[in-house]
């Protein structure tokens, strides 16, 4: 096989965990003018772009930072705030939600391996949705995951090692941060927001 540079065309390589996901990415970007999809080792790949889920994309970035071979696109399930920001914060390269078109996955592969950097359209109203938003801190995480799997705050303060006045001060900071008016629209909120087991 001769090197994409040699031949003008994109190689992208993908490794996602739902077969049926992969088969029919494969099938589509094999139709796209200028790419050839390459199955290649993961552990010695030398694609220029590569397709995972949000999971493995963290894992090639974590893998790849001693190489910066290929550029990395995210295709996940949903377009979460804290795995957008969390992705493109560890390198990756583009974010791309399978409720997408089959267009905007080509039209990112074709961006990224250019250098450049390409979020869906779901993505984008996803960021912007949280502009201005207050970040939780790493105690409030563990607090909204201990909150959302349905403690109360005495058991909050015991699972922490903390006094219960001190879970009553992270759970009421949650709420505000969030604009909640409850617990349950806390743990919806953050459900949506993919923070859930965040921490």
């Amino acid at each position: 096989m001769m090197p994409a540079a040699t031949t003008g065309l994109i190689d992208v390589a993908i490794y996602h965990p739902h077969q049926l996901i992969a088969e029919t990415l494969e099938s589509y970007l094999s139709t796209q003018v200028g790419m050839r999809v390459v199955h290649v080792d993961r552990s010695n790949c030398h694609a220029q772009v590569v397709i995972s889920d949000y999971k493995g994309a963290l894992e090639l970035l974590e893998a790849r930072r001693a190489q910066r071979q290929h550029r990395i696109v995210v295709l996940s399930t949903a377009a979460r705030q804290f795995e957008v920001e969390h992705s493109l914060e560890s390198g990756a390269n583009g974010y791309v939600a399978l409720s997408s078109r089959a267009s905007e996955v080509a039209d990112c592969i074709r961006t990224v391996a250019r250098d450049g950097r390409y979020i869906c359209r779901e993505t984008a109203q996803c960021i912007a949705a949280g502009v201005g938003q207050s970040k939780l801190t790493l105690q409030e995480l563990k607090v909204l995951d201990l909150m959302a799997s349905g403690l109360g705050n005495k058991a909050i303060a015991s699972e922490l090692d903390v006094s219960i006045g001190t879970a009553k001060t992270h759970v009421k900071a949650i709420l505000a941060k969030f604009g909640a008016i409850s617990r349950t629209h806390a743990s919806w909120i953050a459900q949506e927001r993919g923070l859930i087991g965040a921490s």
